[in-house]
């Protein structure tokens, strides 16, 4: 699963925010350092930068020490076939949707019945 982070407002480095371990997804190894190890990096992140991750690299945040408030929007994107929660959870929203797009947006997630979203065509 993959993670785009755009940030809104900057993160300085070493005031707290978005951590992580470099090449830490590579190294086949469960390790957790302490937040104030050599290994963990606070990058320095502009209003407008876009960072990119993996799940399986070992991230997290540090305490917020920045006079400025810190605002990043997360995407996660994950395959066709996973899901964070069990699709119970959503299932009443298919019986709410009205058009086919709406429909195809919601159905759960699978390998096998990979078909196209019906976007309407432009008028």
């Amino acid at each position: 699963m993959i993670v785009v982070m755009y940030v809104l407002e900057p993160e300085d480095g070493g005031t707290g925010g978005f951590v992580c371990v470099p090449g830490s997804h590579k190294a086949n190894v469960h390790y957790r350092p302490s937040i104030d190890s050599h290994l963990v990096v606070n990058p320095v992140l502009r209003a407008g930068d876009a960072l990119i991750y993996t799940e399986a690299l070992s991230f997290g945040l540090r305490r917020w020490e920045s006079d400025r408030r810190f605002r990043a929007l997360l995407y996660k994107y994950a395959p066709g076939h996973a899901a964070w929660e069990s699709f119970d959870t959503i299932a009443h929203y298919r019986d709410l949707a009205t058009t086919d797009l709406q429909r195809a947006i919601l159905r759960p997630p699978n390998v096998r019945a990979r078909v196209g979203l019906p976007f309407p065509e432009k008028a």
